[in-house]
């Protein structure tokens, strides 16, 4: 019984023998097709396989609020986003840990 890597392998040695064969057909087909789309087919093949594919999928770049906001802005987010957790802003809880270390010393 033959496994299907065996298989596979018998397949791709006797498939090498086409390799030159269609890279030289291919090659007439890009610089002598009559017909332009055949020879457009042709090229994309060959650019295809030197590694020069378009790519397949698209960058999409987010661009963030924050990255627009002045400082005073950011502040004033972080200060309402500190008030809705904690009750307080950031800097009464800095003055309120300032207080707590000068207390600590």
């Amino acid at each position: 019984m033959r496994l299907p890597s065996d298989i596979e392998a018998e397949a791709k040695d006797q498939l090498k023998g086409y390799v030159v064969p269609a890279i030289q057909h291919l090659k007439e087909l890009v610089e002598g097709a009559q017909s332009e789309s055949v020879q457009l087919g042709a090229i994309k093949d060959v650019l295809d396989r030197a590694g020069l594919k378009p790519v397949d999928k698209q960058q999409v770049e987010q661009v963030n609020r924050i990255d627009n906001m002045s400082d005073e802005e950011l502040q004033t987010k972080l200060d309402a986003i500190s008030m809705d957790q904690y009750g307080v802003t950031l800097e009464e809880l800095d003055a309120v840990m300032k207080s707590v270390k000068a207390q600590r010393h």
